[in-house]
């Protein structure tokens, strides 16, 4: 039975069947102990591709709030299901337009997680976050770290371009047009 619900809300969600995979999700929710934390990661992406972003914030406050994950949060398993779900509270919370807080969960996710496969699309996410605040100079520091690390041409491309971008919102046309 509780795998019919997990799997009717994911099915639901990729034919577009939003209201009936919400109702699948409450349920999922109102047992939420019963199902595994590897279930709510996934349900969560879907919600942020479904543009339904508080869901998906519950969905991954299932993970990050669960006290085996938070006791051993090394474990390879906790590790991986700890960055998708800090990754996806990250996205939801900027696609929410809710930054300061998407800026917290980022700048934990890379104190927690500094080597994470992630680490390129959270910094670019985290700068993204601070240019809407008006925090050129922590953009900046944010995908700085991109150039640091990256030896991907199209990714370095692909930085200039988003810092160029936050400084120009920022009202600095000179640094815009030295990272263009």
């Amino acid at each position: 039975g509780k795998n019919a619900l997990y799997s009717l809300a994911r099915s639901a969600m990729e034919i577009g069947q939003y209201d009936q995979a919400r109702n699948a999700f409450e349920k999922m929710m109102a047992n939420a102990g019963t199902y595994k934390p590897d279930e709510f990661t996934r349900i969560g992406q879907l919600m942020i591709d479904a543009k339904l972003y508080d869901e998906a914030l519950r969905a991954f406050g299932q993970v990050t709030e669960n006290p085996k994950i938070k006791e051993m949060p090394d474990l390879p398993e906790n590790r991986a299901l700890l960055e998708r779900a800090l990754y996806g509270r990250g996205s939801a919370l900027f696609a929410r337009k809710s930054f300061a807080e998407a800026v917290t969960t980022l700048q934990q996710f890379t104190n927690q997680f500094p080597r994470s496969g992630l680490f390129y699309d959270v910094h670019f996410l985290l700068g993204e976050a601070h240019g809407e605040m008006g925090n050129v100079g922590q953009a900046s520091v944010a995908i700085g770290e991109i150039f640091r690390f990256t030896q991907d041409q199209a990714q370095v491309n692909q930085a200039s371009l988003k810092l160029a971008e936050i400084q120009l919102k920022g009202g600095d046309k000179t640094g815009a047009l030295a990272s263009y």
